[in-house]
């Protein structure tokens, strides 16, 4: 009603971002965006307020879009629900040749880091690793791609100056 821009947080009270932390994260995070908060806070942020990880924001992002999918709704029509193939497929038989199936099947949410759905003798082949393993490897990889913002070389001169007389008040 009075269309106020509404902030919240999400931290987590867990000194790292384990299960804890995610069990919190997601609550607060789902609970805030269903009552209509416009800003949630607390990406990345461990131990309440207090500190924050690169790890903890990897997983964050991912539970972000889980969150900003759960708030987006399903949306039921005659589109969706695709009732004409379900009539038209006969016991024990698949969807996946379906020209609505082509048409709406990267609809689904597929979180980064979680474990789509494979054998167990999979998972164990490529290191077991929980979640938040997952989520140091995703870490490791975007840190390696980081690159610098190169400033204009009249913004760094001008940085250079006042740091050169910061320092020469600094010194005396």
């Amino acid at each position: 009603a009075f269309h106020i821009p509404v902030s919240a947080s999400a931290y987590s009270d867990a000194y790292s971002p384990d299960g804890q932390a995610m069990t919190e994260k997601t609550l607060k995070g789902l609970l805030n965006a269903m009552a209509g908060v416009d800003v949630l806070g607390g990406v990345g942020r461990t131990g309440a307020p207090n500190t924050a990880s690169p790890v903890a924001l990897v997983l964050d992002s991912n539970l972000v879009n889980i969150i900003n999918r759960v708030i987006l709704g399903v949306e039921v029509d005659d589109d969706t629900l695709a009732l004409r193939d379900l009539l038209d497929t006969a016991p024990g038989g698949h969807f996946m040749d379906r020209r609505h199936t082509l048409q709406h099947c990267r609809e689904a949410l597929r979180p980064e880091l979680f474990i789509l759905p494979r054998s167990v003798e999979i998972w164990e082949s490529e290191g077991g690793k929980d979640l938040y393993a997952r989520g140091v490897d995703r870490y490791r990889e975007i840190r390696k791609e980081l690159q610098p913002e190169q400033l204009p070389e009249e913004v760094q001169r001008e940085m250079n100056l006042i740091a050169k007389r910061a320092d020469e008040r600094l010194g005396k």
